[in-house]
């Protein structure tokens, strides 16, 4: 699971699948990346398998989107 704040929201939770170790799967990628596209601060926690977390903080201000999704 990982556990998203965007901008100074609520706390949501998505469903994470590990593809390989340098790479996960949101299924839920449209309504995720969606709100990641329009936040500007964006903290991300995920837990993995031993139970350690991690928080990711993202500013996206000024980022530029330029790619498609990937499928």
């Amino acid at each position: 699971m990982a556990y998203v704040r965007f901008d100074q929201n609520d706390v949501e939770t998505y469903s994470v699948m590990v593809d390989t170790p340098q790479a996960i799967y949101i299924p839920d990628y449209d309504k995720f990346m969606s709100k990641l596209k329009s936040a500007k601060k964006i903290a991300i926690q995920v837990e993995c398998a031993d139970g350690r977390k991690s928080t990711f903080t993202f500013d996206n201000t000024g980022l530029e989107w330029h790619h498609n999704k990937l499928d």
